[in-house]
């Protein structure tokens, strides 16, 4: 989620900068939904929530 602070992110540029296999990544993305969202471009963005989980942290 620190990553898409920045901006948002494809699929591709996610995969490449975690150099993981596809697989994992959606597995990973699954289970921070609510806190990215995909757009209909589909880029990823970190959500409100998102923001606040990681100022906790």
């Amino acid at each position: 989620m620190e990553l898409l602070k920045e901006g948002s992110k494809t699929f591709s540029e996610l995969l490449n900068h975690f150099d993981i296999s596809t697989g994992k990544l959606n597995y990973h993305l699954n289970q921070i939904k609510g806190f990215i969202r995909k757009d209909p471009k589909k880029n990823y963005n970190i959500t409100h929530l998102g923001l606040k989980a990681l100022e906790i942290l």
